[in-house]
């Protein structure tokens, strides 16, 4: 993100620093005009003008009226760009010595109207970058946890139906063809979530589905009357693993999918513990007290 922010700042501080220089009429006049069509500054933009006799009071303090009418110093300054000029001069001017400065056309002066339209500008690009910036992360991040959902959900059916046949004595054991390039995929998507950001539940899940009750291992074993017992070690042991997978991809996806609160529910579970306050050593007793 930063690179892309180094040439629109760099531009717009040169644009200031530019601006800001003696030898430019021309930005100084603009910068001046700018100032005096603020509401703030036209009421005396228009006593500079009637002081000047450039043109006569109107009822809006705001207004002079000259040509036979009343007019607003946007329009007056379109008709009569000179006469604006010279009151503008006149009322920045008059506005810096009661500020103490050193008078109209200063770079002091194009310097305090070009500073906040700096300041907004670099604002206004900043939050812009950043908010597309999270925008675009939030859509991989859900493009992701979507993908996990449904890699796990597939992988979880597959090993339930695989379960229903496999402790069904009455039925052939099953193979559970389709359990490895499921499992492989649901891995991959696992691998996929970034490390800065990895919930502790994704290594838990990748070494379950590597060596745990529901690795490789899982086809194997399937054959006597024992193991295939609905409620057996072992089926009970799958089904309380498929439960954690299930949690846990629940868990990582909206953690990832809402940071923020995800944080604050792990430091409401996991607080900081309290520092541990040292012993304080048993009073020594002295030779006398021994004697």
């Amino acid at each position: 993100m930063m690179p892309s922010l180094c040439g629109p700042l760099l531009f717009l501080t040169l644009f200031a620093l530019a601006a800001c220089g003696k030898d430019e009429p021309a930005d100084r006049a603009a910068a001046e005009a700018l100032l005096c069509l603020s509401p703030a500054e036209r009421p005396a933009v228009a006593r500079a003008a009637v002081l000047l006799r450039l043109a006569t009071a109107a009822p809006a303090a705001d207004q002079v009226h000259d040509d036979g009418r009343d007019w607003p110093l946007e329009e007056w300054r379109g008709q009569h760009r000179e006469d604006f000029a010279r009151a503008c001069g006149v009322a920045v001017a008059a506005a810096q010595l009661d500020e103490g400065g050193t008078g109209a056309g200063s770079a002091g002066s194009t310097w305090k109207v070009l500073w906040p339209l700096l300041v907004g500008a670099a604002l206004t690009l900043l939050t812009t970058t950043a908010t597309t910036g999270w925008r675009e992360w939030m859509t991989e991040v859900r493009k992701h946890s979507a993908a996990l959902r449904t890699d796990a959900r597939a992988f979880v059916t597959a090993v339930i139906g695989f379960m229903d046949a496999a402790t069904d004595a009455s039925r052939p054991v099953p193979r559970g063809e389709t359990l490895d390039d499921l499992r492989t995929r649901l891995q991959l998507t696992l691998a996929e979530t970034p490390r800065p950001d990895r919930h502790p539940e994704v290594g838990r899940m990748l070494a379950e589905l590597d060596d745990g009750a529901l690795g490789s291992g899982l086809t194997a074993g399937w054959s006597t009357p024992e193991v295939r017992r609905p409620q057996g070690e072992r089926a009970v042991r799958v089904r309380s693993a498929l439960d954690d997978l299930r949690a846990g991809v629940r868990t990582v996806a909206e953690a990832r999918e809402r940071p923020i609160r995800a944080a604050l529910l792990s430091r409401r579970r996991h607080p900081t513990p309290p520092p541990a306050v040292a012993a304080a050593d048993p009073p020594t007793e002295s030779p006398r007290s021994m004697a």
